[in-house]
């Protein structure tokens, strides 16, 4: 195959798109952070900033059930990216780290798919559209734009498809797979589902001679080292085991937060768990919300579809589609035995752009009026969904701000900040109360629960201040501080002592 010249008409739209994914980034982020898991993420930054270590605030009722647990917990969710993310954070500050370490792990991310691309096809302008492909993903936007870890993982994913498509399949290629999944890992408890597919892979391809098998071996003991390094390096807030996860979301456990829970001596219970599966599928089919399902699920599906029946149609497996394959595997993995959420989709996407771009590379190599007028559509729709998510994610930031601001200011004035507080709420708020709160120990409870729960919690944490929303908990032996009134619709909270 003949390699064809840049165009170089495209070079500049190419600059201009990455320049509207930057400015789009940074000004959605001017707000500061919104969110759940975000909170939790940027209080660890800022935890390794202010030399505590890898420790959080929260204390979740899983740890506290039984003895009284070591204090302070460690992160709630603890992987190599937030280390990374200090490191830049020493000159921009928590938030601003990710922000920034987001947008250079998508723009390398693109630039990596676009290389892949390119050895694939010996096209540059094919190279360049599947790295703005990747760009101009919603996900892509949501993810990079908030303190979140996919963004990273995406990155590993396209280092991983570039390995397994250019490197020959020799030792050194499935060393470099194994050290990525091994990060995969660290990261994502079910990238474990990648060690057994490439000590497979390295015995398909490189068979049961004595020196091969040695070379397995020693695959296997690299992936060992990091499950070993995920317990003693990187352990986390509330240690969860496969059992959790298959639990969790379900109708007697309906939430992920496995932390307040304690699922321990439950029976597997086979029904909830196969409705959890039957859900995770409809929804990455029908999607939870119109706008959900057109931005995130729609483009995800179809791209999905159009690989595999191109490559039936062909007849020709190539290491993308396979690439394609697996990612796509441990993606659905996810969506049925824990949680559909859209922005996992993000680590698959490289491995989808790079099969798409190979199995219809004759789309992307011959220009014509029609498909630039697609491309056009399709830059113009993107700016769209920057503009409208980025008012939204300011938004939201400039309502959680003002919350956080106003339990500060009230709560400092009547707890100390060396004491333990239990926070008692069911809305979905713990991980922003958790970050009002820091660096001050909270202790997490969920409502409805017998008072001698919350008794015993706070006595195994030596916790002397409960704070929970208006009139869910009536206490015998309690006396009520004070109220805090908290605005953008968070109602009523009331101290306890």
């Amino acid at each position: 195959m003949m390699k064809s010249p840049i165009n170089h008409s495209h070079l500049l739209p190419a600059i201009g798109i990455v320049s509207i994914f930057i400015i789009f980034g940074l000004y959605s982020a001017t707000d500061g952070v919104r969110g759940t898991d975000q909170y939790w993420y940027v209080d660890q930054v800022t935890a390794l900033l202010e030399g505590r270590g890898p420790v959080s605030n929260n204390i979740y009722p899983v740890s506290a059930f039984g003895n009284a647990p070591k204090l302070p917990r460690p992160f709630v969710q603890n992987f190599p990216i937030v280390y990374i993310v200090s490191v830049i954070a020493m000159l921009t500050g928590s938030f601003w780290g990710w922000i920034i370490t987001n947008l250079l792990c998508s723009i390398l991310t693109a630039l990596i798919i676009s290389r892949t691309v390119h050895h694939l096809t010996k096209d540059y302008n094919a190279a360049l559209f599947s790295g703005l492909f990747y760009i101009l993903l919603p996900v892509t936007f949501w993810n990079t734009v908030q303190p979140l870890s996919e963004p990273f993982l995406g990155l590993l994913t396209s280092i991983a498809v570039y390995v397994l498509i250019i490197y020959p399949a020799n030792i050194k290629k499935f060393f470099i797979l194994s050290l990525i999944a091994g990060l995969l890992y660290l990261s994502r408890k079910s990238y474990i589902l990648l060690f057994p597919i490439i000590v497979g892979a390295f015995i398909f391809f490189r068979g049961f001679r004595k020196k091969d098998v040695s070379g397995a071996v020693a695959l296997i003991l690299i992936m060992l080292s990091f499950v070993l390094a995920a317990k003693i390096w990187f352990p986390t807030n509330v240690d969860r085991s496969l059992f959790d996860f298959l639990m969790a979301c379900t109708e007697k456990y309906p939430s992920n937060m496995l932390g307040f829970y304690n699922i321990e001596g439950t029976e597997f219970l086979l029904s909830q768990f196969l409705a959890k599966v039957y859900t995770g599928l409809k929804i990455q089919i029908t999607g939870d919300d119109f706008r959900l399902l057109l931005l995130f699920y729609v483009p995800f599906n179809l791209c999905i579809m159009a690989i595999f029946i191109q490559a039936f149609r062909v007849k020709e497996i190539h290491s993308s589609l396979l690439s394609a394959a697996i990612f796509f595997f441990i993606y659905i993995c996810s969506v049925m035995v824990f949680q559909n959420q859209f922005r996992y989709q993000l680590m698959a996407w490289p491995a989808i752009i790079v099969a798409m771009f190979h199995y219809f590379r004759c789309w992307f190599i011959k220009p014509s009026i029609l498909k630039k007028i697609v491309c056009v559509c399709v830059v113009l729709s993107a700016t769209s969904v920057f503009f409208i998510a980025s008012n939204q994610l300011k938004s939201n930031a400039v309502k959680d701000a003002q919350i956080v601001s106003e339990i500060k200011q009230q709560v400092k004035k009547i707890i100390p900040q060396q004491d333990i507080v239990m926070v008692i709420c069911d809305n979905g708020r713990h991980a922003l109360i958790g970050h009002a709160f820091w660096p001050q120990l909270v202790l997490f409870a969920k409502t409805n629960q017998p008072n001698d729960v919350y008794e015993q919690l706070a006595k195994n944490t030596n916790c002397r201040w409960i704070l929970c929303e208006a009139d869910t908990v009536k206490w015998k032996d309690r006396k009520l501080v004070n109220n805090i009134l908290v605005s953008q619709g968070s109602g009523r909270f009331q101290v306890y002592q």
